[in-house]
């Protein structure tokens, strides 16, 4: 039985290991990744090679990529009604594809639900970002809701893979609601049982708090979904270090900062002021912190699984709907909102959030009590030999 996942724009390494490729496999599975990164580019895509997207240093999956319909057409007739595809962004759920039938099991998956504002904001927060920026807004609406190849055509799905309520609540709701809910849990809990289960890895000496970047000024995904920065570089890290010398002085402790995946730090590169800049070590670097300073990035949840307090850094320098989305992450989690904008900012005494309050959010974003703590990809395949 094959397990096939379509994926698109900027997929990594660990991306693929959060799809339990070693898991699926000791399982009997054959695992297959559908590239489509040459369907939505340009023509000079003729040279693009999946293989240079990865250096596997696990079991390493099949990799098909698609450079026109009829590849995909041709790829879909060695499809068989025993194989499942597990198409985490719902690509084929977009017109480009509504004429092709799949004859086998479909479905995806939502597991890494954060806060969200409601609908009125986010209408709002789009007015706002057509006024600041209208020509690069309008080529985004003009791609997404005129071009064929982007509309969305919500194709029936037989089951989605969730993790906390409102996971569960967002397929129910959905136009293509499945008929199976397989319960599970975010990807960063299974991270978390992975690390319980083994030694954590060492992290710096002495009382520490850690950054969780997000690279905020360059992240990738503003040149592929045609978006403003969140805040310029300039704005950004002389007010972040600032904040980060002033917490230092009044706190007795270091900062070190938890790079961002797709980040690209270097040491001809480090703008955090000469501090300690750490990748792929964000759930050991939590563990071992006295205090987890953020604006919105989904590692908070391990924040909340070990319990420990957090600041939340704002600043009148930020696109207003990143502002919108901080603040609900620290109302959800009743914890302090700082603004980075003044020089001295005044450091508030910091506690963990009230229990009630964890174990809300563990169980609307995270996790629903009762659910197994087994790996993600374990209950799947449970799941699917039950079908």
């Amino acid at each position: 039985m094959r397990i096939i996942f379509p994926v698109y724009g900027d997929f990594l390494e660990r991306d693929a290991q959060r799809f339990g490729v070693e898991l699926l496999s000791s399982r009997g599975f054959s695992v297959e990744f559908w590239i489509f990164d040459p369907l939505f580019s340009s023509p000079d895509c003729a040279s693009f090679n999946s293989q240079d997207l990865f250096a596997w240093d696990f079991v390493s999956p099949t990799l098909l990529t698609f450079y026109s319909l009829r590849d995909l057409q041709h790829a879909l007739i060695s499809v068989v009604p025993n194989d499942v595809i597990v198409d985490p962004y719902q690509i084929l759920s977009l017109s480009l594809f509504s004429s092709i039938d799949i004859r086998c099991f479909y479905g995806s998956l939502f597991l890494s639900s954060i806060p969200h504002p409601p609908l009125p904001h986010i209408l709002f927060d789009s007015l706002l970002g057509w006024i600041s920026s209208p020509l690069r807004k309008s080529r985004f609406l003009l791609k997404r809701f005129v071009s064929p190849t982007f509309q969305y055509r919500p194709r029936p799905l037989d089951f989605a893979l969730t993790s906390g309520t409102l996971s569960a609540d967002k397929f129910r709701s959905s136009a293509n609601s499945p008929p199976f809910l397989i319960k599970t849990h975010s990807f960063d809990y299974d991270n978390f049982l992975l690390r319980t289960q083994h030694s954590l890895l060492p992290v710096p000496d002495g009382p520490y708090a850690v950054f969780l970047d997000e690279f905020a000024p360059f992240h990738p995904d503003y040149e592929r979904l045609n978006c403003v920065p969140q805040v310029s570089a300039d704005q950004y890290y002389p007010r972040l270090n600032q904040f980060f010398d002033r917490l230092e002085d009044k706190l007795r402790l270091t900062v070190v900062i938890a790079a961002h995946p797709k980040s690209t730090y270097s040491p001809d590169f480090s703008p955090f002021g000469g501090r300690h800049v750490f990748r792929g070590l964000t759930l050991e670097l939590i563990h071992s912190s006295v205090m987890v300073l953020l604006h919105s990035s989904t590692a908070v949840s391990y924040s909340v699984l070990y319990k420990k307090p957090l600041i939340f850094l704002d600043s009148t320098f930020y696109q207003h709907a990143w502002r919108r989305t901080i603040s609900l992450f620290a109302n959800e989690l009743q914890s302090p909102l700082l603004s980075i904008d003044h020089p001295s900012p005044t450091i508030p005494v910091v506690e963990c959030s009230p229990s009630s309050v964890l174990a809300s959010y563990i169980a609307r974003y995270i996790k629903e009590p009762g659910t197994p703590d087994r790996p993600i990809w374990d209950i799947f395949a449970d799941a699917i030999n039950c079908f």
